[in-house]
């Protein structure tokens, strides 16, 4: 996903804009992460700041919640999962309230992918079962997943909020159907699987 976020950015139009009001990127927490996080010294538009952001809060999700280990569907593991998407939810959110309209829909798609991410992720702490799986264990297993359904539900209300939310966006600003980007972000809104049962 963030090798197609940078060749699709690669593709979007650049625009005079005014000076997006955005945080430093601290790479610190995600060092793997720090090459999408540059943003040249010299740039003359907002493009490589947006860009660098979302880029790097995608990257940063992504290796916070694969470093997960031992995860549990518990308390301590909906804190742990959270935790690995808090901080670039919360970079996301400044790209959104910028106010560049293109940015704004990207930021808001990732947004929502990710709130689907954490629910997957906690999802897949409970060990699956298998065509001999009776009993027991298999009443055990759907316990689980019954008791963890409501926890995980606000993360797939975010979610599904985000993409409605991408759509409308989309929809209000026509110009904007041409960019490759907004249209992934519009097309993966619409996409019959972006919600996991």
């Amino acid at each position: 996903m963030r090798s197609l976020l940078v060749t699709l950015f690669a593709l979007t139009p650049a625009a005079a804009l005014a000076a997006p009001n955005l945080s430093p990127i601290d790479t610190s927490k995600a060092p793997s992460c720090a090459a999408g996080a540059d943003i040249p010294a010299d740039a003359k538009i907002d493009k490589p700041a947006y860009e660098a952001h979302i880029s790097f809060a995608h990257c940063a999700a992504s290796v916070r919640l694969q470093a997960l280990q031992g995860l549990a569907d518990d308390d301590a593991g909906m804190k742990a999962v959270e935790g690995a998407i808090d901080p670039s939810i919360a970079a996301l959110d400044e790209v959104i309230k910028a106010g560049d309209p293109q940015y704004a829909i990207i930021a808001e798609g990732l947004k929502a992918q990710l709130y689907v991410a954490a629910a997957v992720r906690m999802r897949n702490s409970i060990p699956g079962i298998t065509m001999t799986t009776v009993g027991e264990p298999l009443a055990d297993h759907d316990r689980r997943h019954q008791a963890l359904e409501p926890k995980i539900k606000p993360w797939l209300d975010n979610a599904s909020a985000g993409f409605e939310r991408v759509k409308a966006a989309a929809a209000s600003k026509p110009e904007l159907a041409s960019n490759p980007v907004v249209k992934a972000a519009v097309d993966a809104a619409n996409a019959p699987a972006r919600m996991p049962k």
